[in-house]
Order: C-alpha cells, then structure tokens, then sequence
C-alpha cells in the first residue's frame, strides 16, 4: 500500500464539513504528490457527495514533517489557513488546518 486517508463527513447544511481523521504514506512513495492527491479524494467526495464546505484536521503542534507536508501542499493548492486551537492531546497542543472549498463561501462554524 502506497498510502491512504481515512476520514468523515460532519455537520449539516453551513457547517457540514469533511476531517481527515488519518493521512499517511509509506516512505517509498513520499515527494510525489499522493499526499496532496489524497487529500483532493476526500475534499471532492465531502463536496460532491455531501455537499460539504470545507474539511479540517487537527495536527500535533510537535509534528514538524506532518506540518511541513501540509504547508508545501498549502502553497501548491488552494487557500488553507492554519488555526492554533484550544485543544490539547496527551498534553500537546494541536493546530487546525481548515479548507473552504470555491466556489462556497467561507464557512461560519466555531472554528472561524
């Protein structure tokens, strides 16, 4: 296996949206774009499927390479934004990645 995401749908209506639950890739097939295709997969089955406005997933501050994965997938993709939240794991603190998908606007729940 090359890689995966597992995810859900969440919400209705303004606030549905997608989250990744889990993102990875076997080293082997890392630096070549299946991340950020993965991450395509879920967002267009949350859109089309569900008629989600965006997806979110939450990050371990202290994960250096999930972050840094993200960030050139941010900078070859759309708009993401990330969000530190109050929200601790085992003692860490997490960040939020969200995505609003175009042509929706803006999504309006709490983590805004």
């Amino acid at each position: 296996m090359a890689g995966y995401v597992l995810g859900k749908v969440a919400g209705q209506g303004k606030d549905g949206h997608g989250h990744v639950t889990a993102l990875a890739v076997a080293p082997a097939y890392r630096r070549r774009g299946l991340a950020g295709a993965l991450m395509d997969a879920l967002e267009g089955v949350s859109a089309r499927e569900h008629n989600a406005f965006y997806v979110d997933l939450f990050v371990r501050a202290s994960n250096a390479a999930a972050i840094s994965m993200y960030e050139k997938v941010k900078g070859v993709r759309r708009e993401r934004k990330w969000r530190e939240v109050e929200v601790e794991r085992d003692g860490e603190r997490l960040l939020l990645l969200t995505h609003s998908f175009p042509p929706f606007p803006q999504h309006h729940s709490s983590v805004t």
